[in-house]
């Protein structure tokens, strides 16, 4: 079986709405479990902790933010957090528990929280906004949105000069292009749809998936039926369909899944829960791609990509005073 690495999934949220107290190794039904896991042969979860946007403001994100910590020390500490390139590399070809890497999505608690204390543990990937505005820019809900504030805008710089990636899934399009000129690093989109297949903000447009292949990054296309097909009736040939435009126009190197698991949006028909994520691959088969650009699309791309950043050092040789 290919190994996979699901570039986006709501572990944390999965865990609290649905088994509040429980530890994921006990969660045996629901749509994610690891026995599920173990089918679909996930090796690896880039984990969202989700901060909402009504816990905003100074106090109350970092407040919120920390009691997600908490959860996630009490209810998941079964799964491991990758710690270097080494570690990653032997989940992908080991056959046990799957390990995570961390991602939060909504950064407003960053204006307060220190950066070094989410890279020790174990965060890689931030999300600046989620759909609303907080205190570093606009989502891509907000009506008329101006981007990033003068905060954000120095936050983005500061985060990709110390190594972290930044996750552009809900940044308003004034707040993706100051991100673009004011960050750096390599860009991605942990879980979104192409707005040629379905025109919803929330998606990526033909300019912004050029300037993310441009700047290094990765696209995981997302399960989510809503950012599939403007008909809500979405199944895995229509996600097979932008997985496949993306490849004919740019290659199989930058191209991934973030199905966006555990959250109670509907996924397409035919990817319901991790156990058929093999069935991706067979479809992949189907329609003529190689071995090797299926292993890409499935987890390598993902798993390549995060070995660059995962390394616990690299963020000490960034110059912060």
């Amino acid at each position: 079986m290919i190994p996979v690495v699901d570039g986006h999934v709501d572990l944390i949220s999965f865990l609290k709405h649905n088994f509040p107290m429980m530890p994921f190794s006990d969660v045996t039904r629901g749509e994610i479990t690891l026995k599920q896991l173990a089918k679909g042969h996930v090796r690896v979860l880039v984990s969202a902790f989700y901060c909402p946007d009504c816990e905003n403001g100074p106090g109350t994100s970092t407040a919120f933010l920390s009691s997600l910590i908490t959860y996630f020390q009490q209810y998941l500490d079964d799964l491991p957090i990758l710690n270097s390139p080494k570690h990653l590399n032997r989940v992908m070809v080991g056959s046990g528990s799957p390990a995570l890497i961390l991602l939060l999505q909504n950064a407003d608690a960053l204006l307060e929280w220190d950066f070094l204390d989410l890279w020790c543990r174990g965060f890689r990937t931030i999300g600046l906004t989620h759909r609303g505005t907080n205190r570093i820019g606009d989502g891509n809900r907000v009506r008329n949105p101006n981007g990033l504030s003068f905060k954000g805008k120095q936050l983005a710089q500061k985060l990709s000069e110390s190594g972290f990636i930044i996750d552009v899934n809900y940044l308003s399009e004034p707040a993706f292009d100051q991100v673009v000129r004011s960050s750096s690093g390599a860009l991605i989109a942990s879980h979104s749809g192409l707005r040629r297949f379905c025109d919803i903000p929330q998606n990526l447009s033909d300019e912004q998936i050029r300037i993310i292949i441009e700047r290094g990054g990765i696209i995981g296309v997302t399960f989510v039926k809503e950012m599939l097909s403007s008909s809500r009736q979405a199944g895995i040939y229509e996600l097979f369909a932008q997985i496949d435009w993306l490849v004919q126009q740019y290659g199989p190197d930058q191209v991934a899944v973030g199905s966006d698991f555990g959250t109670n949006k509907e996924k397409c028909n035919g990817l319901e829960n991790p156990a058929q994520f093999q069935r991706l691959a067979e479809i992949l088969k189907e329609h003529g791609y190689s071995q090797k650009a299926i292993a890409k699309i499935m987890g390598k791309n993902w798993s390549e990509f995060y070995a660059l950043h995962l390394d616990r050092n690299r963020f000490l040789e960034w110059p912060h005073q």
